[in-house]
């Protein structure tokens, strides 16, 4: 099942998805709109956690973007669901 959330203006996060069957979390940053970046293997209370979060920009990158590496560059942009 997949989910997906916007992030606020605020946040260098624009958008993500979170696959739970397979923990892929795709993120989409404000710098780079057109591009997503995978990390697999991510559990879904972390996902959960930075949906919640009042900071999720500080939240991915403490307990995410370094733990769980980029597996690729996806080729599409944003599609919503």
């Amino acid at each position: 099942m997949m989910d997906a959330h916007t992030f606020p203006a605020t946040s260098q996060l624009t958008k993500a998805t979170y696959e739970s069957g397979s923990g892929l979390l795709r993120v989409w940053f404000v710098d780079h709109p057109e591009q997503g970046y995978d990390y697999p293997n991510v559990p879904e209370q972390l996902w959960q956690e930075m949906k919640a979060s009042d900071r999720p920009r500080n939240y991915f990158h403490a307990r995410i973007h370094e733990q769980y590496k980029v597996l690729r560059k996806p080729t599409g942009a944003w599609h919503d669901h």
